[in-house]
């Protein structure tokens, strides 16, 4: 049976990170997202057809030898009068068989379908949490003898307590990944923490979120005027945080906490409140193994609360977000049909693969000198050990949020400067989020406490004291690493390439990260890859077997600025948002603890330019003090 997986249908607002997928003969062959073809990012209401035409290409499967169409609801599309019109839209925009079989599959039911059927588990809990689809947060229930059965079902979730707090925090919509990495480098606010505690539980024995009665729930129109982003013409999924709070309990915590502290207590806040879901759902039910699903468990962070604290053996899929909706309504449909899994391990690469006679073509196009070593995992761990940034595009492309050494940039993680060049060269993305190595997996112990197989980089863990001196470039500031484990069989190519890295340099781990610059989805076609070489974002481009330079040699960035300036920068512009508020004492109290060499005075203090000036004092004696300390900084090792 070949099976078509879609998500979302056509002309559905409100959608985002669209994907499509081909089953056939038990076996996923190709699932990948829309974003990376069009383009768009998240691909906000975008129907997934330059997917699913990429993988009939690729597959060789055509349109008319689909025998079921399957698809994912949203806003509980099969009730919707304008259903069977999409349905049919869809039919005719990728020349499908009118009366094929259509299957709409439950939002939450696709991801917890993606979890269970690609775990190891014969019987698990299942759980679900996320913003939304369907008019529900999420749910849980038991996988056994074969089958779904859901047990509780969410009207909120502990992810859009972190949304919000995302955009309290100054962040955008999809953007809790950064409330994730700037978390490392705050402190826990007692009074912010009291606060949410005393508005939100989980409640006894369930794993459902109670809000306060003091707290009115408003959720934001997107057809407000104030949620259109003029500059790029897009409208998010909801106003500012997607949901608001009123009542008379509600603090400014904006002018109260800064970000770096809101961060931190956000993230602690939403690992207790999913830890306590968890533990009540394994109190309840006496089962360890759970499959979690749903873009909250794209935060690594509890993820690893979850492994270390939470008493329970997780798994969580390749892509818990979103994207893997099309896969996992595929593999929920494939189930209740056969009441098979997949033939085969369900396998990160999933996406294109390209031609190498085409890619020599477009390389001599570009005019670009090439070489085909004999060894190219070897060449490229030499140049790796050599200093230098090499974007690697190899074999099919991986599905799912994260570079798996696929479409990668990798670099050195024996050299700190190395995140500073890729992230000043490259990524240019905020100076706080952390770097991720790949690691060979029979290494892992080695290096990390706890370790456990990770090949979907979906967790983190503690480096180990005695090697931390041997891989700067790849800790966070918390002393945490979220690692890629790479086995020969997941991906025979990167497990040599890091091999030989070992060889020449004793580290069995590169530094790892996505083919892309902030903002732009990973690279999907070598005309991309070759784009980024060109604009000098990598030093070398390993390409299907070919090493490529650039037409002129890539200039060596300096580092601009390490984490310690950067934190300091960041320190500043929060003092100066509090003096715009008159909150001398908080500023001074707050300077005291950064030490910084800046004095807060309570008479009429101006921000300018970056720079806290006291009237009275030397305005030029100020400045010189500031800048030689940060040019200290910036030039400390």
């Amino acid at each position: 049976m070949a099976i078509l997986s879609l998500y979302p249908l056509p002309a559905i607002a409100y959608t985002h990170d669209g994907s499509a997928t081909l089953i056939s003969e038990g076996n996923v062959l190709y699932s990948y997202e829309e974003e990376k073809l069009s383009r768009f990012q998240h691909a906000v209401s975008e129907f997934p057809e330059k997917a699913a035409v990429v993988g009939f290409q690729q597959t060789g499967i055509h349109p008319n030898q689909i025998e079921s169409l399957v698809v994912t609801s949203i806003e509980n599309c099969p009730a919707r009068p304008d259903f069977a019109s999409r349905v049919q839209f869809a039919k005719e925009l990728l020349h499908l068989h009118k009366d094929i079989d259509v299957t709409c599959v439950p939002h939450h039911m696709a991801h917890s379908a993606l979890a269970v059927l690609t775990s190891p588990f014969d019987e698990c809990v299942f759980l679900t949490m996320d913003g939304g689809g369907d008019y529900l947060m999420g749910h849980w229930g038991i996988f056994r003898d074969g089958a779904f059965q859901v047990v509780e079902e969410f009207r909120f979730s502990p992810a859009l307590i972190f949304a919000y707090l995302t955009t309290l925090g100054g962040f955008s919509i999809f953007e809790e990944g950064k409330l994730m990495g700037l978390s490392a480098f705050g402190k826990i606010d007692p009074s912010l923490l009291g606060w949410l505690q005393e508005h939100f539980w989980i409640r006894d024995g369930t794993a459902t979120v109670a809000i306060s009665r003091k707290l009115r729930l408003r959720w934001q129109s997107s057809l407000h005027l104030d949620a259109i982003d003029a500059g790029s013409l897009r409208r998010p999924k909801y106003s500012r945080g997607g949901v608001d709070f009123t009542g008379p309990s509600v603090i400014d915590w904006p002018s109260r906490v800064c970000p770096a502290d809101l961060a931190a207590t956000g993230q602690h806040f939403f690992e207790l409140l999913v830890l306590r879901a968890v533990k009540n759902i394994r109190d309840r039910t006496g089962i360890e193994q759970f499959a979690l699903g749903g873009g909250a468990f794209l935060n690594v962070l509890v993820n690893e609360k979850l492994r270390r604290e939470a008493e329970v053996s997780p798994y969580i899929p390749v892509a818990p977000h979103d994207a893997g909706l099309s896969l996992g309504a595929a593999l929920f449909k494939l189930h209740q049909s056969t009441a098979r899994r997949p033939e085969f391990e369900t396998s990160a690469y999933l996406g294109p693969k390209f031609d190498r006679s085409n890619i020599a073509s477009l390389l001599a196009a570009h005019c670009l000198q090439y070489e085909e070593p004999k060894d190219i995992a070897r060449s490229v761990a030499r140049a790796l050990a050599d200093g230098k940034v090499v974007g690697l595009f190899q074999d099919k492309a991986e599905f799912g949020a994260r570079a798996l050494g696929a479409r990668s940039v990798l670099a050195d993680p024996r050299e700190e400067a190395s995140k500073f060049r890729v992230n000043q060269a490259l990524k240019k993305r905020d100076w706080f989020m952390p770097y991720a190595p790949a690691i060979l997996e029979e290494h892992g112990g080695d290096y990390f406490e706890g370790f456990v197989p990770a090949p979907y980089m979906n967790t983190v863990f503690r480096v180990r004291r005695d090697k931390a001196h041997l891989i700067p470039a790849a800790i966070h500031v918390d002393g945490t690493c979220r690692a890629q484990s790479v086995n020969e069989k997941q991906n025979p190519f990167f497990y040599r390439l890091i091999s030989e890295f070992a060889k020449l340099t004793g580290v069995p781990m590169v530094l790892n990260t996505s083919f892309n610059r902030h903002g732009v989805p990973i690279v999907a076609t070598p005309r991309q890859a070759i784009e980024h070489l060109l604009e000098g974002s990598v030093d070398l481009l390993a390409i299907e077997g070919y090493l490529v330079s650039p037409l002129v040699r890539t200039r060596r960035v300096a580092t601009l600025a390490d984490d310690t300036t950067n934190r300091a920068w960041e320190h500043l512009k929060w003092v100066a948002r509090l003096l715009e508020r008159e909150n001398i004492d908080a500023a001074r109290d707050y300077l005291k603890r950064t030490e910084l060499p800046i004095t807060v005075g309570r008479e009429g203090i101006t921000f300018l330019t970056e720079v806290i000036w006291v009237p009275g004092d030397d305005l030029g004696k100020l400045q010189s003090s500031l800048f030689r300390y940060m040019d200290a900084c910036q030039h400390r090792k």
